[in-house]
């Protein structure tokens, strides 16, 4: 045996292959691939490890058609891309940035890398931000997931007026636009909504050659965002001040608007949408409460985490939940921001109170039911004060749907 063996240093799998990682020993295989600044660069690896950690790259290198060449061009991807795929598959780690998590996320899909698709959509639902999230969006929908497209909807309705400024605001196609506009959800007055389409449209007679007069814009928009303008809401002297100059709208759309704020009562406009924007109005407000009685007996200790499980069978917003106190006392606590709670996903509600030993509820059901809405109780393993289905905290939800 060699003295200078490399081996005896690792004494785990995973710190074998993070040795392994990048380096040219016993490697079989070289991927050519450019880094962001366009360097064309060769990454060593090897097919036994690509193997066992993709179906594609299995087939690729050991399949019918396997590919025999010691390198192999990957056009498709970024040097900076394919060194963090390569890391997940060699020692089951990834360092994911706001800039490489989209083409990691891309690799991950196309080599069929489930896990690693799962921690990118981990990193986004944590780290995105509005000026970045009309990038994603279209990806997420590319690739089909539902999880992420519904977090992006969301963060675009919460910060509306952050993504409309964005430079990804800009870029979005057409379709994604009458997307944006078509939304009852968003947190934006009319006339800043408007302003931004109109930047949206001088940026693509910009990018076409195209003068950044009001036909042209008209042109680039096409009718179908512009309907989707819910000028109604704009005041008049907002709509002759700011929307006219642009010459957007056409002779028929002015006289429908002008008709609607010269008889609002007897002729609303015919073209446009006059519904509010803002957070969706539910229909139903309710609550439900989990117990049935009530001890008299101090029950928690303070600092401690009181933890929850529940699930839902409709969608709804969570409002608020009641705390239980000392004797004779509740505590209402409500959520600063809109809380949507979707079906069948299983969330953790926790609390750490500090204060007087309380007393506690009991005979906790398990499933609790108010109209259409089922709320379906789990014990939490985080809990530390005996919060659980049965008793102690969390006794009253509040929610609408």
């Amino acid at each position: 045996m060699s003295s200078n063996a490399w081996q005896p240093a690792f004494k785990t799998i995973k710190e074998r292959g993070k040795h392994m990682w990048k380096n040219p020993v016993l490697s079989d295989v070289e991927f050519l691939v450019c880094t962001s600044a366009g360097v064309k660069i060769s990454i060593p690896a090897h097919r036994y490890v690509l193997a066992v950690s993709s179906p594609v790259f299995e087939a690729m290198f050991h399949g019918a058609m396997a590919e025999s060449s010691r390198k192999v061009s990957l056009p498709d991807c970024t040097a900076e891309a394919l060194s963090e795929m390569l890391r997940y598959a060699y020692f089951d780690e990834v360092e994911l940035t706001g800039s490489n998590v989209m083409s990691v996320m891309y690799l991950a899909e196309k080599y069929i890398l489930p896990g690693l698709n799962e921690k990118c959509t981990q990193f986004l639902q944590e780290n995105l931000e509005a000026k970045d999230v009309l990038f994603v969006l279209p990806e997420a929908m590319e690739i089909q997931d539902e999880n992420l497209q519904r977090h992006c909807w969301e963060l675009v309705d919460e910060t509306t007026e952050e993504v409309v400024m964005s430079d990804a605001f800009l870029s979005v196609t057409r379709e994604l636009l009458c997307d944006i506009l078509d939304r009852d959800e968003l947190m934006i007055k009319e006339l800043e909504l408007f302003k931004a389409v109109d930047r949206w449209a001088e940026q693509q007679t910009s990018s076409e050659g195209l003068g950044v007069d009001g036909e042209s814009k008209r042109n680039v928009l096409g009718e179908e965002a512009i309907r989707r303008l819910r000028f109604p809401l704009i005041s008049q002297e907002q709509f002759v001040k700011h929307v006219l100059p642009k010459d957007i709208l056409n002779r028929e759309e002015i006289v429908d608007l002008f008709a609607h704020y010269v008889l609002p009562k007897e002729k609303g406009s015919v073209l446009f949408r006059a519904t509010s924007r803002g957070l969706k109005i539910r229909g139903v407000s309710s609550s439900v409460t989990r117990f049935t009685s009530v001890s008299l007996t101090p029950s928690y200790r303070t600092y401690n985490e009181h933890s929850i499980c529940f699930e839902v069978n409709t969608e709804i917003e969570l409002s608020a939940v009641i705390l239980f106190g000392s004797l004779g006392n509740t505590y209402k606590v409500t959520f600063d921001q809109r809380v949507v709670i979707h079906p069948n996903t299983t969330y953790t509600l926790r609390a750490w109170i500090n204060g007087p030993k309380s007393l506690c509820w009991q005979t906790g059901r398990r499933v609790v039911r108010n109209g259409d809405v089922e709320i379906t109780f789990m014990d939490s393993p985080s809990s530390e004060n005996r919060t659980r289905v049965e008793g102690v905290q969390f006794p009253v939800f509040h929610f609408s749907y």
